[in-house]
């Protein structure tokens, strides 16, 4: 009989040790938590927060400790859903984006605010309605990167202590109403076709300037053969015929393109001038300029005939050697010299690049104006 109580004590304390054996293993296997990569637990003694377990096994006191939140560390994406923002001109756009946002401080963004996800999307439409509603839509199209820096700062600062870093804020697509489009396309075509005028009256310029500089070139080698051709006089004998009539052709040569050409350039100062003075005076003024050019002929054969007669030339006479050197220096070293003066205002003064340009640009500029009246 006490066999059987002895008996049935040790069965009764068997099973309590199972029990209790039972407990401890289930004890510490709740008190073992294994957590994925990329994410994070926290702990909750007594409903508090204790800790934050990061990826792999942890250890919690049973029965004491809990796991709170179970957040995701990993980077992740917002999409922020379309919506319309009134400009700064009163355009109205319809906008959509992206934003990427990572935990960085899972107690913080556990405990500081409720639902981080909502509130992250909020903070985001109300800040691209604050920052691009400060723009013209201009800007909106063409600085696209510049809003979303600033979406990106402003965003980052406000969500700091959630315990979030916002890394990137991308603007996808902005789309203006149909009749701004239609504008759009409309100035785009207007600008293009004014680009493509100011760039053929440019060529047209630039064209005009290389013809005025060819002349000016023709003009000036012309010139230096006709000074070496009349200096050369100089050098001759009386009875070297051939040399002087070839020289003499040589000169005639140079000097008429040389007139041809200072005609053309005088036309175009003389058009300018005519501008200028806001009347219409050519003829006038080529006449006038013939009219000089014939008084300028008698004065310089006067002055010849003055000259001659100051080295001793007496017509229908033997000329003495004094008269003959006369001669000879008024054939050659006076008309080269002159010529050396004229070579050097052509070069510098009324013919050079600058005056030119200004010449062809405000004729061209008279003529569009007239022609548009």
């Amino acid at each position: 009989m006490r066999a059987s109580g002895d008996k049935s004590m040790i069965e009764g304390v068997s099973v309590f040790a199972l029990v209790i054996v039972a407990f401890a293993v289930v004890t510490a296997l709740m008190g073992i938590r294994q957590v994925p990569q990329g994410y994070n637990y926290t702990v909750e003694r007594f409903g508090k927060y204790h800790k934050t377990l990061t990826p792999g096994l942890g250890l919690i006191f049973p029965y004491i400790d809990s796991i709170g939140r179970k957040l995701n560390v990993m980077e992740q994406v917002v999409d922020v859903p379309r919506q319309e923002i009134i400009t700064r001109d009163n355009a109205t756009v319809t906008v959509d984006g992206v934003a990427f946002y990572q935990v960085l401080d899972v107690r913080r963004a556990s405990y500081e605010i409720a639902n981080l996800q909502q509130a992250l999307l909020n903070l985001v439409m109300t800040n691209v309605r604050t920052v691009m509603g400060s723009m013209d839509l201009d800007q909106l199209l063409s600085h696209r990167d510049e809003i979303n820096v600033r979406l990106l700062t402003v965003i980052d600062a406000a969500s700091e202590p959630w315990g979030v870093k916002v890394t990137r804020i991308e603007i996808k697509d902005i789309e203006p109403p149909k009749d701004l489009v239609d504008a759009m396309a409309r100035q785009m075509k207007a600008e293009r076709e004014k680009r493509a005028v100011i760039l053929e009256a440019e060529g047209m310029r630039q064209a005009d300037i290389t013809r005025a500089e060819g002349r000016k070139a023709a003009v000036v080698a012309l010139m230096l053969v006709a000074i070496a051709s009349t200096a050369s006089f100089y050098l001759l004998r009386p009875d070297q015929l051939a040399l002087i009539y070839g020289i003499n052709l040589l000169g005639s040569v140079t000097g008429g393109p040389i007139t041809a050409l200072l005609w053309t350039m005088y036309a175009d100062s003389a058009d300018y001038a005519e501008w200028k003075r806001g009347r219409r005076a050519t003829g006038l003024i080529f006449s006038a300029s013939i009219f000089s050019q014939k008084q300028g002929w008698a004065i310089g054969a006067w002055a010849a005939l003055a000259l001659m007669q100051a080295v001793g030339f007496v017509a229908n006479a033997a000329q003495t050697p004094a008269s003959l050197h006369g001669l000879v220096l008024l054939m050659s070293v006076l008309p080269a010299s002159l010529g050396v003066l004229s070579t050097a205002i052509v070069l510098f003064y009324p013919l050079n690049d600058a005056r030119m340009s200004r010449i062809t640009s405000d004729l061209k500029e008279r003529r569009s104006l007239d022609a548009a009246g």
